[in-house]
């Protein structure tokens, strides 16, 4: 779908109130000519995302999905003082917030989606309490839903912080300087995708609490777009379900186990010249050049393939307790150090003699 494809929607909101703060999501005011677009608000923290999804290139052999967060000072009431007036290259924390987006939600599309997807994201304004982060993840799922992509989502996302023991959704920067939890946590209605943060030392039984709770919340969250869809009249999200291309199971069938042996090969080197040699092989096989067959696939096919088939032999093995190299789960590859190796770092002594 085009941007230019997108009819006009009405303004709407929807709110829901989560652990005493209240959560909105609003669109038709802001990006009318995206695919789909929300301004997502948890205080006076506002972060704009906007989607725009099209045809690919042709010839595309991977999913052109981009994120990009950045954020302006001017969310905050002000501007760029000196002699440079506009903000440069993405920050660290803008470069994590944009992976913190696109992780959960790249392995949502179907492997076989090559049209282009873009998602924009930012605070428009920000109260330097509410973090603009996990908005924007939320808007991100909530713009794919608008835009009508297929996507085995939508995704709910939230912050917790523990302070005193109990724990809090959507902490405010005040909140987290006496808290010992800093977790994000991203679901779909029926699993975790993504876990991101860290505790003070938090023992397993409390920090899988923590997750799990984070998942329920996030139940509130994805319900909140689905009222979105609904209030503007759209149909409600179906998971696309797409037809099964029987190519990754034949080839894991006639090629998984000459595949299995040679992923049991010690040696690095020797170990990825027979899986080049078995895909060369497969492909020459399944996708010959020279006769190639009327409605069959393409060497492309059989790569992007064969890669499944070979994820999925690697998987097996590990679950079987072998690792390519020999090791078990609880062996440990030799490591040696060395010190002294290089002259110009030396070891000076300490600070007070020199």
């Amino acid at each position: 779908m085009s941007s230019t494809s997108v009819p006009a929607r009405r303004h709407v909101t929807v709110e829901k109130t989560i652990g005493g703060k209240t959560l909105s999501i609003e669109t038709g005011r802001l990006a009318k000519q995206a695919s789909g677009a929300v301004v997502v608000r948890i205080g006076d923290t506002m972060s704009l995302v906007a989607t725009v999804a099209g045809p690919g290139r042709e010839g595309l052999d991977f999913f052109p999905l981009t994120v990009d967060y950045r954020e302006k000072v001017y969310a905050a009431g002000k501007f760029p003082g000196g002699f440079i007036k506009r903000e440069g290259r993405p920050t660290t924390k803008e470069i994590l917030t944009s992976r913190l987006i696109d992780r959960p939600i790249r392995p949502l599309f179907p492997s076989s989606y090559r049209d282009e997807v873009q998602i924009q994201a930012g605070p428009i304004s920000a109260d330097r309490q509410n973090d603009p982060d996990v908005p924007a993840m939320i808007g991100a799922s909530a713009t794919l839903l608008l835009a009508q992509v297929p996507f085995f989502g939508p995704i709910g996302s939230i912050r917790l912080a523990r302070i005193d023991g109990q724990l809090v959704p959507l902490p405010t920067a005040a909140e987290m300087l006496n808290s010992d939890l800093d977790l994000i946590v991203a679901s779909t209605s029926k699993a975790i995708v993504m876990i991101e943060g860290f505790g003070q030392e938090l023992p397993e039984p409390e920090m899988l609490e923590a997750i799990m709770t984070a998942h329920r919340y996030n139940q509130d969250i994805l319900a909140l777009q689905h009222e979105l869809l609904a209030a503007l009249g759209l149909p409600a999200y179906e998971t696309p379900v797409l037809p099964e291309d029987p190519l990754p199971q034949r080839i894991y069938e006639q090629y998984g186990p000459a595949m299995r042996d040679a992923k049991q090969i010690h040696g690095k080197a020797e170990r990825n010249a027979k899986v080049k040699e078995l895909k060369l092989r497969a492909i020459s096989e399944l996708a010959p050049v020279d006769s190639p067959v009327e409605g069959g696939p393409t060497p492309a096919a059989v790569k992007s393939a064969f890669s499944g088939a070979e994820e999925r032999v690697v998987r097996e093995l590990i679950l079987d307790g072998k690792r390519s190299d020999g090791r078990g789960h609880r062996d440990l590859r030799p490591i040696s150090c060395e010190v002294g190796l290089l002259p110009r770092c030396a070891w000076l002594g300490p600070l007070s003699a020199r």
